[in-house]
């Protein structure tokens, strides 16, 4: 949630801060602590993070300064809503609050970290923005946006969105324009929506779950953003990190393991499948590491062959050169065909031969491979791979029934109705790829810039 622009901060702001800002008594300020930004520091102060008297107080401050400027009920003055929007930048200003969006800092994410270092991004303004407007009753709620948050003023006269990080008002077409949205991204009120407190309550505890991520917390991160991801609009971003998360923390039990019993096959094949997860060639390569170390002492390990057959697929995958003589492909090839010979139903062993030959463009053998694996197990992993050999030979009806029939089994396997997507792209039925890809991207399976780029934009919604 960021995209923010830094806002100027004066001399004169800063002295207004040190001498003007915190004039509010303990006893006022705890009759007044309602609104949900209070919430959110009480959120991440229980979770152990520190959160200083200092944090209330400038809340306080601004609060109170807010009472003190703004007439609520003052609607026939010219440009009313525009003046108070320009009304709490000024105050902010003067508390020395500035704009940053540099996200290398982990605790960044935390609004009790904002306030004390007086940084914001568009999601802490926004969290300021909409307190005041608790206070004071305002019209204004938050809105999400891909990677960012604004706030919409709504009263019976008016009705427009604004941008806390460069004190601009947008309309909807202005930002239906800049992040590229279309009609599927309202689907479910995904985006420019008005958020309720449950949600902004969500909000915090995704902002909280991000820093554990950045802080290699993973069971902390993994649980709330769990729970998070019902926010709309979030989950893609957090499907992603949850499988990061996961393979993280087994990666990491394995390691402390490892180094009392460096013998362990089972700790070795769990840390090798994380790291498989996780993806890239460094992963891949301490993958193979430890499916060495394993055959070096058991040679007829079958489980240890299978994946480091998967391991060297993924490299002759990432090698690029997709030939039967590339060296990935025989090591694949052969630990593949290992497991096979001792054990010929051993559906892993056929599912990743036809992914390995699909590759290397030996249709014919793929095919036979993916026939056998679902002789053994007919379940929606595989018809996925048999529909994407159907693809790969432009036989797109073919791969239709296949993702379909993977569907029938689950009809949550969005890398079915991903691919299925893609089929329809090429069978020119754009209207229903769309609403395909809509599903992938919006349950965490299509990354966002590929639902932006495969889904037409329109502004007639």
């Amino acid at each position: 949630m960021k995209y923010c622009i830094a806002l100027l901060l004066t001399t004169l702001h800063i002295s207004v801060f040190a001498s003007d800002s915190l004039k509010v008594s303990p006893s006022d300020s705890l009759k007044t602590r309602k609104e949900l930004v209070y919430y959110c520091l009480q959120m991440e102060k229980e979770a152990g993070f520190e959160v200083e008297e200092q944090n209330y107080k400038l809340l306080d401050s601004i609060l109170s300064m807010a009472e003190k400027r703004i007439n609520p009920k003052d609607t026939v003055a010219k440009d009313y809503p525009k003046n108070i929007m320009k009304e709490i930048h000024d105050i902010l200003d003067e508390v020395g609050i500035i704009g940053d969006y540099d996200q290398s800092d982990p605790y960044k994410n935390l609004l009790s970290y904002s306030l004390k270092t007086r940084k914001f991004d568009c999601d802490k303004f926004s969290f300021i923005f909409l307190a005041i407007a608790e206070r004071l009753n305002l019209p204004m709620y938050g809105v999400l946006l891909p990677s960012h948050m604004a706030v919409e003023w709504a009263d019976k006269k008016r009705r427009f969105y604004w941008e806390t990080t460069d004190k601009s008002e947008h309309s909807r077409d202005t930002y239906i324009s800049r992040f590229s949205l279309n009609k599927y991204h309202f689907t479910n009120k995904m985006y420019l929506s008005r958020m309720s407190p449950e949600e902004m309550k969500l909000c915090f505890l995704y902002n909280r779950g991000l820093t554990f991520f950045m802080l290699d917390k993973y069971e902390e991160a993994e649980k709330d953003l769990d729970s998070a991801k019902t926010l709309r609009g979030i989950y893609p971003f957090i499907y992603d990190m949850k499988v990061i998360c996961k393979s993280r923390r087994i990666i990491r039990k394995a390691n402390i393991e490892l180094l009392l019993d460096p013998t362990n096959d089972s700790l070795r094949i769990q840390r090798a499948i994380a790291l498989l997860d996780l993806k890239g060639s460094f992963n891949n390569s301490k993958a193979i590491e430890d499916m060495n170390y394993i055959l070096q002492l058991h040679p007829d390990n079958e489980e240890a062959h299978l994946w480091r057959g998967v391991a060297y697929l993924n490299s002759f995958i990432l090698n690029g050169k997709f030939t039967k003589s590339n060296p990935y492909y025989k090591k694949a090839l052969a630990d593949l065909n290992y497991v096979l010979s001792k054990d010929a139903k051993n559906f892993n062993a056929h599912y990743y031969k036809s992914i390995l030959n699909r590759w290397a463009r030996n249709y014919t053998l793929a095919l036979e491979n993916i026939d056998m694996a679902l002789k053994i197990d007919s379940n929606e992993k595989a018809l996925v791979e048999k529909g994407n050999l159907y693809y790969n030979q432009q036989q797109f009806d073919e791969s239709v029934k296949c993702y379909n029939e993977a569907l029938r089994i689950n009809g949550k396997c969005y890398d079915a109705i991903q691919c299925r997507g893609f089929a329809k792209l090429e069978l020119e039925k754009r209207d229903e790829a769309a609403e395909d890809f809509f599903q992938a991207y919006y349950n965490g399976v299509m990354p966002y810039e590929y639902f932006k780029k495969y889904t037409l934009i329109r502004t007639d919604y």
